[in-house]
């Protein structure tokens, strides 16, 4: 292949992959938060949470999340400035798994309340990419 084919080539594949990762919802800069729950008891436990109303309060279970262990539960994205909790979840519900058939509701973030969760910015951009998590207890 010659220099100039393969040039040609180079540009018409990151074309392709500009408008395949394009999000045809987002009108600008999008702002990324990644949601963690770190399970510091000695239980098995999950969560049970309700999205906000800007995903049509849809509710959400995760898997067993093992003692001692943390895991990245959510991910959101909004135009143009970051989600926080409070607007990515209208409450989360933490429960211990008993045993197959039995769960125990353990603690109730209702409303939601931002200031409980610690936030780390991972980049220089405006609005970026955070990590928000949130400890147990």
């Amino acid at each position: 292949m010659t220099d100039k084919r393969f040039w040609v080539t180079c540009l018409i594949m990151c074309s392709l992959l500009f408008y395949s990762c394009y999000d045809d919802n987002f009108d600008g800069p999008a702002g990324y938060s990644n949601y963690y729950f770190d399970n510091q008891t000695g239980m098995e436990l999950f969560l049970e949470y309700k999205l906000g109303e800007g995903a049509d309060g849809e509710i959400r279970l995760t898997s067993i999340i093992f003692p001692d262990s943390m895991v990245n539960f959510h991910n959101d994205k909004q135009t143009g400035s970051n989600s926080l909790p409070s607007l990515s979840f209208e409450w989360i519900r933490i429960f211990e798994r008993v045993n197959d058939t039995t769960d125990h509701l353990l603690y109730e973030l209702d409303p939601m309340v931002d200031s409980v969760w610690v936030s780390e910015h991972l980049d220089d951009f405006s609005p970026g990419e955070w990590n928000w998590y949130f400890s147990y207890p």
